[in-house]
């Protein structure tokens, strides 16, 4: 092992995926093994690789860019002109707010139509009542996910909707984002197609993640609940009572806000006017 070979997979996660915070971590633990290898187990290298490999400066930066409405606008026109399944991957992700490499692996067999829920409300004598509703559900395995637990996520009938016209082109494929040049395989990278938003929209500083960032503010703006916003974006629980004690999954509330986050997104790409760019609080994202 060469600090080149280490080098090559740290630019792969940092380039290729686009994931420089993700690279800077990777380092890290590398190094750390390396000397716990050199100190304690006598691996035969003179020094630890990773000492002459650079840390991603892009990664250790604290980014807050949120996109205003009339750069959702633009991004959703410049999508329609890319193919498929590319044009759909992105606004799913707009519409959703759901981490790049998790809506990648989206299956057909991940989305359930009409799935039965249920929810508790509360009768005028102060008992809960259990309610069943029906909601189109994409659930993504919690060995796909990177809190390691089962995440639903309900699917507006706009996603909905993208997704059955997309069905026409990769149906035939288990996976929604099938992988147009590796058979029987998900889209692994839209890194050229970033780059030709960068190029050719008046977004030159556009990132996939800016997305689930700009999901979560604009949440936030529309006066979703925080923890509502906490369940959609799958964040992990903090504290005991909200790690061991609170399992309500919060199914409809999820699908109420998204549904309204959608309506909100077709409103913005048929109209033409202008709306100031957000000052909501704006979410630090993992």
């Amino acid at each position: 092992m060469t600090d080149q070979h280490v080098r090559e997979v740290l630019n792969h996660k940092a380039f290729k995926e686009d994931a420089f915070t993700m690279a800077n971590r990777i380092r890290s633990t590398i190094s750390k093994i390396f000397e716990f290898g050199l100190k304690n187990v006598g691996i035969k290298l003179q020094s630890n690789p990773v000492a002459n490999t650079p840390i991603f400066e892009q990664g250790e930066n604290v980014r807050d860019r949120i996109y205003n409405e009339d750069e959702i606008k633009e991004l959703w026109e410049y999508w329609d002109t890319t193919p498929e399944p590319i044009r759909t991957y992105y606004k799913v992700l707009l519409l959703t707010g759901q981490r790049r490499t998790e809506t990648m692996t989206m299956k057909w067999a991940h989305i359930e139509r009409n799935m039965a829920c249920k929810r508790i409300e509360i009768s005028e004598d102060g008992r809960p009542v259990l309610k069943a509703f029906l909601a189109d559900i994409w659930t993504i395995p919690k060995e796909n996910t990177k809190s390691h637990r089962t995440h639903e996520i309900p699917l507006s009938a706009m996603v909905m909707d993208l997704l059955d016209k997309l069905k026409t082109v990769t149906g035939e494929s288990e996976y929604v984002f099938q992988s147009p040049r590796i058979e029987r395989q998900p889209l692994n990278s839209v890194k050229s197609t970033t780059e030709k938003i960068q190029e050719d929209t008046s977004i030159s500083d556009f990132r996939l993640h800016d997305l689930r960032r700009t999901v979560a503010t604009k949440l936030e703006e529309s006066l979703v609940d925080q923890i509502v916003i906490e369940k959609i974006l799958n964040h992990q629980a903090e504290g005991v009572t909200g790690k061991h004690y609170q399992w309500y999954n919060y199914t409809d509330k999820k699908k109420e806000a998204l549904n309204r986050w959608s309506l909100r997104v077709k409103s913005i790409i048929t109209s033409k006017s202008h709306t100031p760019k957000s000052h909501a609080k704006i979410y630090r994202l993992g």
